[in-house]
């Protein structure tokens, strides 16, 4: 999956929790990208974000084709 860009919806207090849209040059499956990021959450590959791989949900499940909406927490 090639990522184009990422746009971040809401900022919210306490630990950050990200609501942001996920775009995609191609239409892919919300699962897989869902599967691909709580991999890369348990991995630690967030850089210096620890995120929560069990906070990684799809908040919109009428997205468009090629964009999947998520909410997702982390601390730094």
């Amino acid at each position: 999956m090639q990522r184009i860009f990422v746009v971040v919806v809401v900022f919210r207090c306490g630990s950050v929790i990200v609501d942001l849209v996920l775009r995609f040059n191609k239409v892919v499956s919300e699962s897989d990208v869902i599967s691909a990021l709580k991999t890369a959450a348990q991995q630690g590959d967030f850089g210096k974000f620890n995120v929560d791989p069990d906070s990684i949900k799809a908040t919109d499940t009428g997205s468009t084709q090629g964009a999947v909406r998520l909410l997702l927490t982390s601390t730094v």
